[in-house]
């Protein structure tokens, strides 16, 4: 009985010493297998992401339903303005020659601004600082004249310093959605061709904006319109040369 017993002893012995050491290979491979299982699901998460629906709010109990959204309003396109100078043609024919024109012409309505007549000066304007203040002027009508003209806008100060901004379909343009702008300091000056790409083609009104960029401003506006003279005009070009574009876009024509 006590042999047995000392042999029993001795093989839990030598078994105990065994899983001793191997207690650092088994740590081991399940640090490995650990690691592997979580670098499956890394790839596989990256691969296949998992989304999660969110589930609807919940409604109180016993609760109407939202009402439902107003509609939309139908998205307008926007048009050319192009109205008619036909009134103050008619009115400048009726000013005597050599008296201010602007007197005669208070009772026409305008969408824009003040009106600016070609080679009469408005004087003694004032503005505030960072405030706008507007005009329009008519444009000959090319299909009466079969020529393109040089439209020459100029705000002249005698205090502070104003900018100019141009549209022809803005009836009042202001910095940021004005189509022809000038910013320099003192005065300011832009002239247009009638037959500039973004001019409008058609179009007889031109809306000018000035605002005062610092303090307080005084300035006079003019506007001179004068022919455009056809450089191109007795020249003869081939279609397959650059000066034939350049004739077609300088010479009117009815079907422009």
């Amino acid at each position: 009985m006590c042999r047995r017993r000392w042999r029993r002893g001795g093989v839990a012995h030598v078994d105990r010493g065994r899983a001793e050491a191997l207690r650092p290979v088994v740590i081991l491979i399940s640090c490995w297998s650990g690691f592997l299982l979580w670098f499956v699901l890394f790839r596989y998460t990256r691969q296949h992401p998992i989304v999660v629906a969110k589930a609807p709010p919940r409604q109180p109990p016993h609760s109407s339903p939202p009402p439902p959204p107003p509609p939309k309003p139908p998205i307008e396109s926007k048009q050319i303005l192009t109205n008619s100078c036909n009134d103050v043609v008619v009115s400048l024919q009726q000013v005597p020659q050599g008296n201010d024109p602007y007197p005669f012409l208070t009772d026409i309505p305008m969408e824009g601004g003040r009106l600016l007549v070609p080679g009469h000066p408005i004087d003694h304007l004032s503005l505030e600082e960072d405030h706008y203040m507007f005009f329009q002027a008519c444009v000959p009508d090319e299909s009466q004249h079969h020529h393109y003209h040089n439209i020459q806008v100029s705000v002249n100060p005698t205090l502070g310093d104003p900018d100019l901004f141009i549209s022809a379909t803005n009836t009042q343009p202001t910095l940021v959605d004005s189509t022809w702008l000038s910013k320099s300091k003192g005065g300011e000056t832009i002239v247009l061709a009638s037959n500039h790409m973004e001019f409008p083609p058609g179009a007889r009104t031109l809306y000018i904006g000035v605002r005062s960029r610092r303090n307080i401003c005084s300035f006079s506006i003019s506007i001179d319109i004068t022919d455009r003279k056809n450089k191109y005009k007795g020249l003869r070009f081939r279609k397959d040369e650059s000066g034939w574009k350049d004739k077609q876009h300088e010479t009117w024509s009815i079907l422009k």
